[in-house]
């Protein structure tokens, strides 16, 4: 449902945008043994993982617009 509303409200994140989410998620994680190991963990694939990160800042463009 969410990922439709993306599709629907023509959302676009720049890849930009992902990369530097995901070095400030990488950074929080160097504490943990790093990226690679917490995805590992949680069984994700790096492009899994952006394509999380991708929809969450959609969703987060979208509830911006909203609230303006």
């Amino acid at each position: 449902m969410i990922t439709q509303a993306v599709q629907k409200g023509n959302v676009d994140v720049p890849d930009s945008d992902i990369d530097k989410e995901i070095a400030g998620v990488e950074l929080e994680a160097s504490s943990s043994g790093g990226l690679k190991a917490v995805l590992e963990a949680q069984r994700l694939t790096m492009s899994e993982f952006r394509s999380r990160v991708k929809l969450q800042l959609a969703v987060k463009k979208i509830l911006a617009d909203k609230i303006k």
